[in-house]
């Protein structure tokens, strides 16, 4: 049995989808993982899965014990142990849940009951480790001090911190580690969340100035992780590995050793694992990208070239007609007596529409292919940009990268 909670300074980090992400993954590792929400306060997992099963505010208030109860509720209070709070969320057979509080239709937030009787929370949390129907519970924190993360690091054999790089977060974690400095496990290390490869010297000046505090390796900020997330998808598929899933798997990798040989065996059931090698796919990507900005700037030139000869066919046929248009009264004087006028001008009409007809089907051609030229090119810029952003995630991976990965 492993424990694990996961805390922030401040709000924001994004430590209920680290929570989330590293249930899901211990999971597909087929650990039997139990994540327990005891964020009192914003309940974001309970939000997620919205179970049906009480959660642990009905649970305490079940309790003949309890120190604290709402006057008036219409809460119906569970018959059973803490046990039958668990419930299983769907996303994979061997993730289970219990929820922060999942009646939520009375109006008591004056109080967090559940921190009002942490003792008694503390006992059920207690029992669940000891039965050991479990490989890993996980307990997703409130974010700041109060008493239920205290308990919980106190429960915890490991404990992460999950901040950002910026001077808040770090003011946050620095108050963090000096309030529950009391009750951190001897396994507590910090983790980077939403990290922009822009940011890398702020994380390299961060880790360099929190020394006392061992850093996981980073997780990369991605816009489609977190539209996942607001449509209530964990972005963990492994049919679709994805450099988050990478992040991940490096994070619990280095966080709990143990599981090293089940995410080196996992990672080799993959199929089109796209994060196999930083180094290697960097480079892959480098060179593709290399590739077509040789091609495009190969398109761009030769688009020039065709519009400055397009130019100067137009431009060299209007003397060409002047000139056909002088030597008309020139026929005409010779030719006037041999033939009308009127079939004499007819002629010389017909021959400068010839001339210009042929013109407009010449030039309209090689406007066409200057047109579907141009199209190319903002095919391949469109191409250029998605990898530019895979070589950013890439990069933010692998040059934040302080050890070599586990697997």
């Amino acid at each position: 049995m492993t424990t694990v909670s996961l805390i922030s300074g401040k709000g924001g980090s994004g430590k209920t989808s680290v929570a989330l992400s590293l249930a899901q993954v211990l999971a597909i590792l087929d650990y039997r993982v139990l994540l327990v929400d005891l964020d009192t306060a914003t309940h974001g997992a309970s939000y997620f899965f919205e179970t049906r099963k009480p959660g642990l505010e009905e649970w305490v208030l079940a309790n003949p014990y309890a120190v604290m109860k709402p006057t008036q509720s219409d809460q119906k209070a569970p018959e059973f142990g803490i046990e039958g709070l668990i419930s299983e969320v769907g996303t994979h057979p061997s993730f289970s849940f219990i929820a922060s509080k999942t009646q939520f239709q009375t109006s008591d937030w004056e109080t967090d009951y559940v921190a009002a009787n942490a003792t008694i929370l503390a006992s059920g949390l207690e029992r669940i480790i000891s039965n050991r129907e479990f490989d890993f519970v996980l307990f997703d924190c409130q974010a700041g001090v109060n008493v239920v993360t205290a308990k919980a690091l106190e429960l915890s054999e490991y404990a992460v911190i999950v901040t950002e790089a910026d001077s808040v977060s770090t003011r946050a974690l620095r108050s963090l580690q000096n309030q529950f400095s009391h009750v951190l496990p001897r396994n507590t290390k910090a983790l980077i969340n939403k990290l922009f490869l822009q940011e890398k010297a702020t994380y390299d000046q961060l880790i360099s100035i929190l020394r006392n505090l061992e850093f996981l390796p980073p997780i990369p900020f991605d816009m489609d992780v977190r539209d996942a997330f607001a449509r209530n998808v964990i972005p963990l598929q492994t049919d679709k590995p994805t450099p988050y899933f990478s992040s991940i798997l490096r994070v619990l990798g280095e966080l709990v050793p143990s599981t090293a040989s089940r995410i080196e065996k996992k990672t080799a059931e993959l199929e089109d694992v796209e994060f196999g090698n930083y180094e290697q796919e960097l480079a892959k990507l480098e060179r593709q990208r290399e590739y077509l900005n040789r091609k495009r700037q190969d398109s761009i030139r030769e688009i020039e070239r065709e519009k400055e000869s397009n130019e100067r066919f137009r431009r060299l046929l209007i003397p060409m007609l002047l000139i056909v248009a002088s030597f008309v009264p020139f026929f005409y004087e010779k030719f006037s007596n041999k033939i009308s006028s009127t079939l004499l001008i007819a002629f010389f009409g017909i021959t400068v529409a010839y001339a210009w007809i042929v013109n407009e089907i010449f030039l309209r051609s090689r406007k066409r292919r200057v047109l579907d030229r141009e199209q190319k090119i903002d095919e391949m810029s469109e191409e250029i940009k998605v990898l530019n952003e895979r070589i950013e995630r890439y990069s933010t991976l692998y040059l934040t990268e302080r050890k070599k990965v586990l697997f």
